[in-house]
């Protein structure tokens, strides 16, 4: 059984960076900064993810940064997985949420792929039906994805662990009903893709080894820190 099974995707990030006018490609994607940082952490996992990359587009700019995806297949559950933990970070809606039924173990998700769908199909809201977000363990969203939230949902996850990212501005977590504030050091740095995936994945890694919401939050804040730091 592995320590840690991922739900993702990897992509092609097609990045344009309006200041000073240039555009790169490179491999990215959620899968892509996971892989990065379990492989750094050497923790012991396995994936599930689309045999072909996504093709996403980032356009970043003094405002931040905001992606397109342009194309993306579903990622396929079938049967029953079990694992310490499960990291599910999707670039849209390709991973059923229904699935989630299928996991035994840890479930850790970031909704960033679910809220860009959101915003694409024009609707307000994302669409959990209770009985499948009891089964959440961690979930992790920006502070701009919380509007997509029912507040039913989030007071429900606070019980759990939600963790909210403000950027440079550090995180929050509640866990258990108790809020934890990190503020983040600031760094000068020309992008922060990558930084949210990273910063979930430290938190698991650390948190399934020690079960204490408030140290895995102080570890995965440094960590990211070192990320940015590093680009």
């Amino acid at each position: 059984m592995p320590k840690i099974t991922v739900i993702s995707t990897f992509a092609q990030d097609k990045i344009i960076y309006k200041e000073p006018g240039k555009t790169i490609t490179r491999k990215g994607g959620p899968a892509f900064w996971i892989d990065k940082t379990l492989k750094d952490l050497k923790v012991d996992f396995d994936f599930i993810c689309p045999r072909k990359q996504a093709k996403v587009e980032v356009v970043v700019s003094k405002k931040g940064e905001t992606g397109f995806v342009k194309s993306v297949d579903k990622i396929n559950l079938t049967g029953k997985r079990t694992a310490r933990a499960f990291i599910i970070s999707t670039v849209a809606d390709e991973f059923d949420l229904t699935n989630l039924t299928k996991l035994n173990g840890l479930i850790a998700l970031d909704i960033q792929g679910y809220a860009r769908d959101i915003k694409v199909q024009k609707k307000t809201k994302l669409q959990i039906a209770p009985d499948t977000y009891q089964l959440i363990s961690i979930l992790k969203v920006t502070k701009e994805e919380l509007k997509f939230l029912d507040k039913e949902f989030t007071d429900n996850q606070k019980k759990r662990i939600l963790i909210i990212t403000k950027g440079e501005q550090g995180a929050e977590i509640f866990s258990g009903g108790k809020r934890y504030v990190f503020p983040a050091r600031k760094t000068k740095v020309k992008d922060t893709i990558g930084a949210g995936d990273v910063f979930l994945t430290a938190f698991v890694a650390e948190f399934i080894k020690i079960k204490d919401a408030q140290k895995a939050g102080k570890f995965a804040i440094g960590y990211v820190e070192q990320f940015l730091a590093d680009k």
